[in-house]
């Protein structure tokens, strides 16, 4: 599939991880992207270290929509750092390039 946020769209949390499976993937013009941690209702995945075995399925599905392992990490860690499961850290242009949201 191809995914593409259209102009002055908004996605976070799982609708960032369902855009990102897309093969190509596109932005509109003033768009938003969200990123946070999740929670299992206890704990936070901030809570784990990194390298632990709670964190292992998402970087798996990151590297299965076809990142690499260490792109899958990078960004995996950077989401669960970014905020707060009760919050939302939006991203900057910066972010949306460096973690090669769009392609």
């Amino acid at each position: 599939i191809n995914t593409h946020l259209s102009d002055n769209g908004e996605i976070a949390s799982g609708g960032t991880d369902f855009f990102l499976a897309g093969i190509k993937r596109t932005l509109g013009s003033n768009v938003r992207i969200g990123v946070h941690s999740w929670s299992d209702g206890t704990n936070e995945a901030s809570d784990f270290v990194v390298g632990h075995a709670e964190h292992q399925p998402y970087v798996d599905y990151y590297v299965s929509i076809g990142f690499s392992n260490q792109e899958a990490e990078d960004f995996y860690y950077f989401t669960i750092n970014a905020a707060p499961a009760a919050d939302i850290h939006w991203m900057t242009q910066a972010e949306i390039e460096q973690y090669n949201m769009v392609r």
